[in-house]
């Protein structure tokens, strides 16, 4: 099972994510076939409680693959602390009209790699699956209830592989298999209920 120690996108914001499990060994599509999302470029906030989230959205540009956006992420906590700030890659997928988030799974080691050389995807643990909707200035994402991911795998309806010790899930199934998935009545209950929600503080 890949569980990553260095940041990557569960709790209530992004940053949380970037310790998270992975959730599937496959995106949803190709980043290559991705397209850029202007209205998620800027600086997203997150103030649920008392932490402040920052969010930078940007594209990667470059050499890499004109859908692929670099996002960093600072956390100010509660007693002033600035924890260590993280860093992803993530891109964009449509279907059916509904918008989902690829966020990469990478090691420390090949991030400095795929910085240096370009996009690798053979460096790439895995990917973290969200479905987001942007309504005006408030980005929502809805990341994948890990529950109802595990319980799919278990009973043997989608290919993954299931540590029940750890409660952690990762999906395995090729990316045709996982848009069957997703745009299936049951692949809509996989989500969370409650969205992380990031105003826009700046940005176009």
């Amino acid at each position: 099972m890949i569980m990553l120690k260095k940041p990557l996108l569960y709790a209530a914001t992004l940053l949380a994510l970037t310790f998270a499990c992975v959730d599937s060994k496959h995106p949803l599509s190709e980043v290559e076939h991705s397209q850029p999302v202007e209205e998620l470029v800027g600086l997203w906030l997150n103030q649920a409680g008392p932490a402040v989230e920052y969010v930078h959205v940007g594209q990667a540009g470059g050499a890499f693959p004109a859908g692929l956006m670099r996002v960093i992420i600072c956390r100010h906590e509660e007693n002033s602390v600035l924890q260590r700030p993280g860093r992803l890659f993530m891109f964009a997928t449509i279907l059916n009209g509904e918008h989902f988030l690829n966020i990469a799974a990478i090691k420390e080691e090949n991030f400095e790699c795929i910085e240096k050389k370009g996009w690798k995807a053979e460096l790439i643990e895995g990917y973290l699956l969200a479905k987001y909707q942007l309504q005006g200035d408030e980005l929502l994402v809805w990341p994948l209830n890990p529950d109802s991911k595990l319980e799919l795998i278990a009973s043997g309806k989608i290919a993954g592989t299931v540590d029940k010790e750890k409660n952690v899930s990762l999906i395995t199934a090729p990316t045709a298999e996982l848009i069957k998935l997703f745009t299936s009545a049951e692949g809509k209950e996989l989500f969370v209920k409650e969205p992380i929600r990031y105003k826009k503080v700046a940005g176009q």
